[in-house]
């Protein structure tokens, strides 16, 4: 198992989320050209960063609809082309399970082997990573300016987890182990929806009866929101404007 030591970021004055990182380089010694990618089952962003002395600096960046590719290294070379500076290494945020440097999409169709791009790119270093776990990570450069608090909370330090709801339902959990967060993924989007009333049932199952299996999935995510209004349209039967049509 890699040793996990803490890392930071500069950030002001305002206090950070101490989180356990994995590796025990020191990154003010770090630099290079790394693409950095975050992809979805609906998009996928690329961003190209030059690092030096651990300070990274964005070189350019770009948004593609993920379907329109048939492989992750189709995209890459539609944005990695002119004259930009040679890749040194690759770490992408994946939306699914990373099992041996792979990952089958959950919600798109193409699988992403990190030997196959290390090979096609000739880059040397290629890390997958599951997205949640990435967002995980990202926490800790955020100032306190950009949370916003729902509801208050107990003051007590404990496990955390994030939910992120987009075309699927994204999972993380962070392990507090009394001085730092250890973020790790899950997949708890694909667990069953459990109905707790006569109304949650009648959605069970008029979603049972389109996918068979009725994850949280199916009803917190962008396709559920239209899922849930589908039913409640036939299950109190109400007419659909034309004006909402």
């Amino acid at each position: 198992m890699k040793k996990q030591e803490s890392f930071s970021l500069p950030l002001t004055n305002e206090s950070q989320i101490p989180l356990a990182f994995l590796g025990n380089k020191n990154a003010e010694n770090t630099s290079g050209v790394i693409l950095a990618g975050d992809i979805g089952a609906t998009k996928t962003n690329l961003a190209l960063f030059e690092i030096n002395k651990g300070q990274l600096s964005l070189v350019k960046e770009k948004t593609f609809h993920t379907r329109d590719y048939n492989a992750f290294t189709d995209m890459v070379r539609s944005f990695h082309r002119n004259k930009l500076p040679v890749i040194n290494g690759i770490c992408l945020g994946v939306a699914g399970p990373v099992t041996r440097g792979k990952v089958k999409g959950t919600n798109f169709p193409w699988e992403i082997d990190s030997e196959e791009i290390s090979i096609e790119l000739r880059v040397h270093s290629v890390t997958l990573i599951n997205d949640m776990e990435a967002n995980a990570y990202g926490l800790m450069a955020l100032p306190n300016s950009d949370f916003e608090i729902l509801k208050e909370g107990s003051d007590i330090p404990g496990n955390a987890v994030i939910i992120s709801p987009g075309t699927g339902l994204g999972e993380a959990g962070l392990y507090w182990d009394g001085a730092q967060y250890h973020p790790y993924a899950t997949e708890g989007g694909h667990c069953d929806f459990s109905p707790r009333n006569e109304l949650d049932w009648e959605l069970w199952k008029s979603l049972h009866q389109k996918y068979g299996h009725v994850s949280w999935e199916r009803v917190v995510s962008g396709p559920g929101i239209y899922g849930i209004y589908q039913f409640l349209r036939g299950y109190r039967g109400n007419a659909e404007p034309k004006w909402l049509t």
